[in-house]
């Protein structure tokens, strides 16, 4: 009989797992926070010259925080420094030391950016936390050392995809508790959001029957997200049905870091084998 301490061993001591996957999805949000930064570098440059972010009182938010306050002064320098970081970081094998400064310079860019900060940008300020326990490098020659490196990467992939998976489970949680989405009309609200909703999808979502469609298929989608994810059956399925909701919300709310985060998020619930056998279709193809 297999006893739980059995099991936890076998899960969080047995190796890194999936090792292949979880660097693809640290790097992954690299970019994701690379790409964002430069779009944002010339609007974040005219707020800085009309704000001031105050220096926090305490120590340990002015040691976090102080780039950001000397940022603000010198913006074109310190954006320059967090673009060769951020650079550097992709090359890289994933380390404790740039996967490190990454969350610093998430936690920075997001102050400096306050005026403009979004959910997207705090979903990848947890991910860049779990993903400084994500890194393998250096690999610690004691053996008791390894086996705390080895369990502190397999939790934190744990940890990170059970933020996702509480995402969902907040967003459809709360979905399912409001009339207003129960009854359909948050689409109706949504659908004359001029500045939000895609105009060319307004007509679409007009009728009463498509607006109740429209938002069950969300409850729905959200709530089946949690349980489903986690079964080797329905894992891939879901991870592609979240794509398509993800995309449509992207198009029609015109919603892009939020819909590519979520996306990118999807990463954390791959394989080593998915992309072992995507690699096989590939061959397959060139054949």
């Amino acid at each position: 009989m297999i006893s739980v301490s059995d099991k936890f061993e076998d899960y969080f001591l047995s190796g890194f797992r999936n090792q292949k996957a979880v660097g693809v999805f640290c790097k992954s949000v690299v970019v994701y926070v690379t790409v964002k930064m430069v779009l944002l570098w010339s609007l974040s440059s005219t707020m800085a010259e009309i704000q001031n972010i105050p220096a926090p009182i305490n120590l340990a938010p002015r040691l976090l925080l102080s780039p950001a306050v000397w940022g603000m002064a010198h913006h074109t320098l310190f954006y320059s420094i967090c673009l060769v970081v951020l650079l550097v970081t992709l090359i890289l094998p994933w380390n404790y030391l740039s996967s490190g400064l990454f969350f610093w310079i998430c936690l920075n860019l997001t102050r400096v950016n306050t005026a403009v900060t979004n959910g997207s940008d705090l979903v990848a300020i947890m991910f860049a936390f779990w993903c400084i326990g994500m890194s393998v490098y250096p690999t610690l020659r004691n053996v008791r050392l390894q086996l705390i490196q080895c369990a502190l990467f397999n939790v934190s992939v744990l940890f990170c995809q059970v933020q996702v998976v509480a995402v969902y489970l907040d967003s459809g949680w709360d979905k399912l508790l409001s009339e207003t989405w129960r009854t359909g009309d948050a689409f109706a609200y949504i659908a004359h959001f001029d500045s939000l909703f895609n105009p060319l999808f307004t007509s679409l979502v007009e009728g009463k029957v498509m607006q109740w469609t429209l938002s069950w298929m969300t409850i729905v989608f959200e709530l089946s997200f949690v349980v489903l994810v986690w079964l080797p059956k329905t894992r891939i399925p879901m991870l592609i049905l979240g794509v398509l909701f993800h995309l449509a919300i992207t198009i029609m709310l015109t919603l892009p870091d939020f819909g590519i985060i979520m996306i990118l998020s999807y990463l954390i619930f791959l394989k080593d084998s998915d992309y072992d056998r995507i690699k096989s279709f590939f061959k397959r193809l060139r054949q």
